[in-house]
């Protein structure tokens, strides 16, 4: 991707002091987000291999993250920008008021709970200030991009040689890092390192970040493009035919017993085997059923259900308390209600399809908006957006992108100005 102007790549242009501050320290945080993204896998390795107690770790790196950019607060300046720093005030207001009425305890998952929506709005707001800054974030997005892949590729291997050595690990390996480098790249064209991407995500066995990375890879390269919707949901009926006859050619593989499941076609076969286990929910769900089942004890009368529990509450998974579960819908169902949750999800999901409708998008929408979209389809299996800062940053950068970017982005691509 070649990059805007020079003249106006430099992020203090037309700011005074305070805005050069908050964009200079949100463009750090996201190039320390880039960066802990492109040691994924190596800290999958060391968590599995050498300190379990890194995961820990993870949550001092987000905390600096939101230090560095509480400077990035007040950048705010569009409505709906400045709506959803409102809607996120007013849920963290709600979930207060819900907490001492539903009589929890102000405890270590009331303060697990916090966190989370401190990502949020510490994500957002980054988001707000960093869209001022887009074309220094343009310039670099490939290169990371690139980065990111060949480091996870290089994990990957060194987990694989791990395991060959003795070493346990996971049946699945992180991928969710490779879904904004895959969006990079399919807007670069640049197919070679699309496909080591997809590869790498179906060796790698986490079937959530592949779900939505093929979801999102038959949208940019139909719908994004001016395909008819008959036409997208064409190409997703043949994937989707595609992807049946795989996970049936995988049950037969392992029916058969045709590889050992230490090697890395095996474990990879056991994995996708577990999908299509309708026999065992707790091994195709990998557990998150039990959890779900333990979740659901919080959403037992009507009340519960509209209004939530705030924060404070808890599941127990054998011997382990844990404040949040694997599917993040849920999460925020319980913290905040439908009511809450639906104000949050549908406000998301107005903008995300308002952009998705714009006949005209910049290149950074184009890469913005299916990662958004991807990590949303991700978080129907996941507590993604839970503990990771990356999509609210994306988000914020979605909802604050200067009309000035927008201009600019489609000048150097010949394009008219975007209209919705």
């Amino acid at each position: 991707m070649n990059a805007p102007a020079a003249a106006h790549t430099r992020p203090s242009s037309g700011l005074d002091f305070a805005g050069q501050v908050a964009v200079r320290c949100a463009l750090a945080v996201v190039a320390l987000l880039f960066a802990y993204d492109g040691l994924a896998m190596w800290i999958y390795y060391v968590r599995v291999a050498r300190m379990p107690e890194i995961g820990y770790y993870d949550k001092w790196v987000n905390i600096l993250f939101m230090l560095i950019g509480v400077v990035s607060l007040g950048r705010s300046r569009t409505p709906a920008s400045r709506s959803f720093n409102f809607l996120s005030i007013a849920l963290l207001a709600y979930a207060l008021v819900m907490t001492a009425l539903r009589g929890h305890d102000f405890g270590r998952p009331f303060m697990g709970q916090v966190y989370h929506w401190m990502i949020m709005f510490a994500g957002l707001n980054i988001g707000f200030a960093a869209a001022e800054a887009w074309p220094v974030i343009d310039r670099w997005l490939l290169p990371v991009a690139i980065g990111i892949v060949i480091s996870s590729v290089l994990g990957y291997i060194f987990i694989e040689l791990y395991r060959y050595g003795g070493g346990g690990a996971y049946m699945g390996y992180p991928t969710s890092q490779l879904l904004l480098p895959l969006a990079v790249l399919i807007v670069a064209k640049r197919w070679r390192w699309v496909a080591v991407v997809v590869v790498l995500m179906v060796l790698c066995g986490k079937r959530g970040p592949l779900v939505a990375s093929l979801v999102m890879l038959a949208y940019m390269l139909t719908i994004q493009r001016g395909a008819s919707i008959a036409r997208a949901l064409g190409a997703v009926v043949i994937a989707g035919t595609l992807l049946a006859g795989l996970l049936a050619a995988v049950q037969h593989a392992a029916d058969a017993r045709m590889f050992d499941r230490t090697t890395t076609v095996g474990r990879v076969v056991e994995k996708y085997d577990r999908t299509v286990d309708t026999e065992d929910l707790d091994r195709a769900s990998s557990g998150r059923n039990i959890e779900v089942d333990l979740a659901m004890n919080y959403l037992s009368t009507p009340s519960e259900v509209l209004f939530g529990q705030g924060f404070g509450w808890e599941v127990q998974v054998e011997e382990e308390h844990h404040h949040y579960i694997h599917l993040a819908y849920l999460n925020y169902v319980i913290s905040f209600g439908a009511l809450g949750a639906l104000a949050l999800f549908g406000s998301i999901g107005w903008v995300l399809v308002r952009q998705m409708r714009r006949r005209e998008v910049s290149r950074g929408m184009r890469i913005v908006v299916p990662f958004v979209g991807a990590t949303l389809i991700l978080t129907g299996s996941s507590a993604h957006i839970n503990v990771t800062m990356l999509f609210w940053v994306a988000l914020g950068v979605m909802l604050s992108r200067p009309e000035a970017v927008d201009a600019e982005e489609h000048a150097a691509e010949g394009l008219e100005p975007a209209t919705a």
